[in-house]
């Protein structure tokens, strides 16, 4: 929710490109992160999804530069969703690999 609050104060003319974008990034960690827990019987399964929930999450904070650079966000609320992005990917909790 952090990002979805962070995006809000963005023009409304970047809400169906830069907005929607950080948007589905950011809900795709949540979601892939969701499958591999549910794939955790299957090692190969398991590690495909984590590694998309990481790729998502990098693509999260790759589309929260643009944002800073156009104006629409100061660097330390970035650098603050950055790091909420990387301690608490979906903000799910803690897992256990093991089935």
């Amino acid at each position: 929710m952090r990002i979805f609050e962070l995006t809000k104060g963005v023009p409304r003319e970047e809400t169906y490109s830069l907005v929607d974008q950080i948007r589905r990034s950011s809900r795709s960690v949540c979601a892939n992160i969701a499958e591999a827990w549910r794939r955790r019987r299957y090692e190969g399964s398991l590690v495909s999804k984590l590694n998309d929930a990481e790729a998502e999450a990098a693509e999260t904070q790759v589309w929260l530069e643009f944002p800073v650079k156009c104006g629409y966000l100061d660097g330390l609320s970035r650098l603050r969703a950055v790091r909420h992005v990387r301690q608490h990917p979906g903000e799910t909790g803690q897992y256990d690999p093991a089935p």
